[in-house]
């Protein structure tokens, strides 16, 4: 076989090759820009909830509400579960925090 003949041959593995790696790049520059939103994200979610404690004075609601450990407490409209969440700390492992929501939306975002 000529010179000519195996480079023709060999063009096509080339080109082959270069979609393969400019679609590996593609998946790549997609995949960081998935993780970037994503941090973006709980970065700015941590912002507003900096904010909701500062308004909502959660801690003080749960001081007042003063829950012991075994108890169950309820939290209606609890939306995506925030103060759900700061309720179980102080009725511990033992008690039950029961979250409910009308927007089921809200709460399969954080619990699936």
């Amino acid at each position: 076989m000529s010179q000519i003949q195996e480079k023709a041959l060999s063009r096509p593995r080339n080109w082959v090759r270069l979609a393969l790696f400019v679609a590996c790049g593609l998946v790549v520059l997609v995949g960081l820009n998935i993780g970037y939103q994503a941090l973006s994200t709980l970065n700015q979610l941590d912002i507003i909830e900096a904010e909701r404690d500062h308004w909502q004075h959660s801690s003080e609601v749960i001081q007042a509400l003063n829950l012991k450990p075994y108890e169950t407490v309820v939290d209606l409209g609890c939306g995506s579960g925030s103060f759900s969440l700061k309720l179980a700390e102080p009725v511990g492992p033992n008690g039950r925090v029961i979250a409910e929501d009308i927007r089921r939306l809200s709460l399969s975002l954080f619990y699936g």
